[in-house]
């Protein structure tokens, strides 16, 4: 504070722009009309109409969590256009196999010590999380999981179970993995799909919770109005995802002329996990010299019966 001077800092932008707004139509400077507020709110002050009723839009913003939630939660669920072509809802399995290192000393002898065989379980876990976010949007287009005609498309991975064999004299892990409900929700962000609850949505506040700690802890309302628990998105009985509902604008719907080139074509994945998804399903120890590598996911055994086929091994 400098004499007279201090600065404001508001915790939402949408009281900010209300501030303005409340300004140039009272021909006030915004410092004044904050004043004004103040003492309006301190002392009783008489103003006009018109002030008054621009406070009680100023009090929908700050109450947003009085909207009911159902408009929200209708506007995840509902089609959207681009390019003219609709897109859709998916629930799909998703699986995947790739080969890692692994520092023998880390895994040697880890199917007879817990401590090593949790240090490894958490080690394969977090490869294939990583292995899965690393994929880029176009491979999530490719195998039908995203389309180009989405700007977003949030991806829901509710369980991945999780198998691998171990080769030591190489030192690496065959990774399998299988995930057998993955839904993804599209999302659209231009004029013909504007929706005045979508635009509320904050895409970077998504988390998994179970009924019990929503009910309980709630949530940061300095954050978020609402949370809105994203229907099909879990098949989980105990919890959910769920979403936040901002105080002010996304900022995600603009019209064609205020958007770069680029971000007229613009498509994007994100990917959220449920809580506790991975799971360890099996696992075997291969000598190296063996040229076959099991379908875990499968059946150990016939991945072995039809590898000798191909290859004319009896």
């Amino acid at each position: 504070m400098i004499n007279k001077r201090l600065s404001v800092h508001f915790s939402s932008l949408a009281m900010k722009q209300k501030i303005i707004e409340l300004a140039e139509i009272n021909n006030l400077s915004a410092s004044k009309l904050v004043e004004d507020l103040v003492s309006f709110r301190l002392y009783d002050s008489d103003y006009s109409k018109e002030l008054l009723k621009k406070l009680e839009e100023g009090n929908y913003v700050k109450n947003r969590n009085m909207l009911p939630s159902d408009g929200f939660e209708s506007a995840i669920k509902r089609s959207k256009f681009r390019f003219n072509v609709s897109t859709a809802e998916v629930t799909d399995i998703l699986r995947g196999s790739f080969v890692t290192e692994v520092r023998s000393g880390d895994i040697d002898g880890f199917e007879n010590d817990k401590i090593k065989y949790d240090k490894l379980t958490k080690t394969i876990f977090k490869c294939v999380r990583e292995y899965i976010e690393t994929q880029s949007t176009i491979n999530w287009i490719d195998n039908g999981y995203s389309s180009f005609n989405s700007n977003l498309t949030l991806v829901f991975i509710n369980d991945v179970n999780v198998s691998f064999v171990y080769y030591p004299q190489s030192d690496y892990l065959h990774i399998d993995f299988i995930s057998k409900y993955v839904h993804t929700i599209p999302f659209v962000f231009d004029e013909k799909n504007n929706n005045e609850f979508v635009r509320y949505l904050d895409f970077d506040y998504i988390r998994f919770k179970t009924f019990k700690s929503y009910a309980e802890d709630g949530w940061d309302r300095r954050k978020h109005s609402h949370l809105i628990y994203i229907d099909r998105a879990s098949n989980s009985k105990s919890g959910g995802f769920f979403i936040g509902i901002k105080y002010e604008d996304n900022g995600l719907f603009k019209s064609d002329e205020e958007k770069s080139r680029a971000e007229l074509f613009d498509t994007e994945t994100k990917i959220f996990f449920a809580h506790r998804a991975f799971k360890l399903k099996k696992y075997q120890i291969k000598d190296d010299k063996d040229p076959y590598i099991p379908n875990l996911l499968d059946g150990f055994q016939y991945g072995i019966e039809k590898a000798k086929k191909r290859y004319n091994h009896e």
